[in-house]
C-alpha cells in the first residue's frame, strides 16, 4: 500500500519522493514522465534512516518470519543519512532524464 501511495505523490508533485515505509525503512520513488503521460515509477527501499530503528513487529507479522530471525536480519540493515537518501533521489532522476531522452532521440 505505500508504494501505491507514493507513485501517487510523486505522479501528482512530478518529483521524487522520499518517505519511510511501514517497516521503517526509506523508500525513494522517481516518477517517470514520457512528455505529459505518467509512465511508471523508479526507486527502492531497503536503508535505514540514520538514528532509527527497523520496526520488526510490522516485518514479523507481515512475514510471519520468528523473533529471531527479523531481529538477526534488521541488524544487519545498512543505515543512511537524509543527504545520501536525497544523493541517490538525484541519481535517480538524472537516470530517468537521460533514459527518456534516449527513448526520444531512438524513436525520432
Amino acid at each position: 500500500m505505500a508504494h501505491q501511495h507514493m507513485a501517487k505523490q510523486a505522479k501528482a508533485a512530478r518529483k521524487t519522493i522520499i518517505e519511510q515505509c511501514d517497516a521503517g525503512l526509506l523508500k525513494i520513488c522517481t516518477p517517470v514522465f514520457a512528455g505529459d503521460e505518467f509512465v511508471g515509477i523508479v526507486g527502492g527501499c531497503g536503508r535505514l534512516p540514520a538514528g532509527e530503528e527497523v520496526d520488526t513487529f510490522t516485518i514479523e507479522k507481515a512475514t510471519g518470519l520468528p523473533h529471531d530471525e527479523v531481529m538477526s536480519l534488521a541488524a544487519q540493515v545498512p543505515a543512511i543519512t537524509m543527504r545520501e537518501a536525497e544523493d541517490m533521489a538525484r541519481f535517480l532522476e538524472d537516470f530517468v532524464k537521460k533514459a527518456v531522452a534516449s527513448v526520444r532521440t531512438t524513436s525520432a
